[in-house]
């Protein structure tokens, strides 16, 4: 680490003068109040805030106290001159760990910053699994030991009781870290007060996140390993699962009565294979936004599981084939928008005419470089019954905008298609965008 934190580089401003004003004239800026100085320094980096320390007698211990810290592996580059110096280029990056690990050892010293006293803590890391395990020690130190022997200069919390033993923190931010079981068992016994869950791009090698207070949980492009079944809240009110893996084959149960907004995207060819399923939501939900990727829409539908009854948005997308579903094609009642993207539709439109005569509320349908059948005119001329009768029996009355999202490919079968419906169709109008 290049700098203690508490060493000072300079004496000519323990008067408080000069910081602000070019040398000469008051400093206005250490004359506000502390509370507004942790506002300022809380949207600093971990490293720029502890350098504070040596503007002036005023900010010497002041850094100590700012409620949340932001530390990321990233804020530590090596210089020209290491550049040239180290052999390799895994030699620089391994120059960059040890840095940020003295300043982190130092920063959550006894005496100096205690996790359990922050209202919002991120750790980022840009390494490798075996850095962020060696990282994970500063979360699990804070989560064993509260702060009780922290209680340096200049660190006040009011409202925080130092027998309490337990964590203040409300927000939790990691990146790029490998969390094992442990994690798990912090998270659901050691942090009663934690409200907001983050973490991307994080191994997770658990099975379950529980909680008591959270109230809302991000997992963003992270690898979920082998046995990973299980999130449990009462106060959820908010979860976003936006990419990564599932490399398991059991059933992911989220059980969160009061969660009001649901956010999934994933890939579901070889991922996520046992299904999703969220329990209890039914009443509360105010928005569901579905984001899959898929081979078969037979395996889609396990990932919608009970969220269909409530979603309002979804997106599909590389679909191509719908297998022997139609018997089981869930009601999309609460269904609002719906975009399919690079979906083959030459199966005779039954996908679509099973989605369209399953969303009563539809309002916007969205066709975004699909493909289409290329012999609809023989079909219709060759059947004596009704063309695509999924097509022809929808009844999508609140549809009011067809977008057609195309690049030069012949989509004029479509268009006859969607006119030759568009008595089921009184509303809609269709737009024919060129990409």
């Amino acid at each position: 680490m290049e700098e203690a934190p508490c060493k000072r580089s300079r004496t000519n401003d323990d008067a408080g003068t000069g910081i602000m004003a070019g040398g000469g004239g008051d400093d206005r800026l250490s004359a506000l109040p502390d509370c507004l100085l942790h506002e300022i320094m809380s949207r600093m980096k971990a490293r720029q805030v502890v350098q504070t320390c040596v503007l002036s007698a005023r900010w010497r211990h002041l850094w100590r106290s700012v409620p949340c810290f932001d530390a990321d592996e990233g804020e530590f580059e090596f210089t020209v001159a290491e550049a040239r110096a180290a052999p390799t280029f895994p030699d620089l990056l391994e120059m960059r760990w040890e840095k940020f690990e003295d300043f982190m050892d130092i920063l959550l010293s006894p005496g100096n910053v205690s996790i359990a006293h922050l209202d919002k803590f991120r750790l980022g890391f840009t390494g490798c699994d075996s850095e962020s395990k060696r990282g994970y020690r500063w979360i699990r130190r804070g989560i064993k030991y509260d702060g009780d022997a922290a209680q340096g200069p200049g660190i006040q919390r009011q409202g925080f009781s130092s027998t309490t033993r337990s964590w203040r923190l409300r927000k939790l931010h990691l990146d790029k870290m490998c969390l094992d079981a442990l994690f798990s068992e912090h998270v659901g016994s050691g942090c009663p007060n934690l409200e907001d869950l983050e973490l991307t791009e994080c191994k997770l090698e658990f099975e379950a996140i529980t909680s008591g207070s959270l109230k809302s949980l991000v997992l963003k492009k992270c690898c979920m390993i082998d046995g990973f079944r299980e999130i449990t809240s009462p106060m959820l009110s908010s979860l976003v699962i936006d990419g990564g893996s599932y490399t398991g084959d059991c059933l992911v149960v989220t059980t969160a009565p009061a969660a009001a907004s649901v956010f999934l995207n994933v890939d579901v060819s070889g991922l996520f294979v046992g299904g999703f399923s969220l329990r209890g939501m039914t009443t509360s939900l105010a928005k569901a936004s579905v984001r899959l990727r898929s081979r078969k829409i037979v395996d889609a539908l396990k990932i919608l599981g009970s969220v269909s009854d409530v979603m309002t948005n979804l997106e599909l997308s590389q679909v191509m084939v719908l297998g022997e579903c139609s018997a089981t094609f869930p009601q999309l009642n609460n269904l609002r928008t719906l975009q399919l993207n690079r979906c083959d539709l030459s199966d005779g439109f039954q996908m679509l005419g099973l989605l369209l005569r399953n969303s009563p509320n539809l309002e916007r349908l969205t066709l975004r470089w699909c493909k289409y059948s290329n012999d609809l005119k023989n079909k219709r001329r060759s059947s004596k019954s009704k063309p695509y009768p999924n097509l022809v029996d929808a009844r999508c009355e609140k549809l009011k905008l067809t977008e057609i999202i195309y690049r030069g490919e012949d989509i004029h079968q479509l268009i006859e298609l969607l006119l030759c419906i568009s008595e089921n169709l009184p509303n809609n109008y269709i737009k024919l965008i060129e990409s």
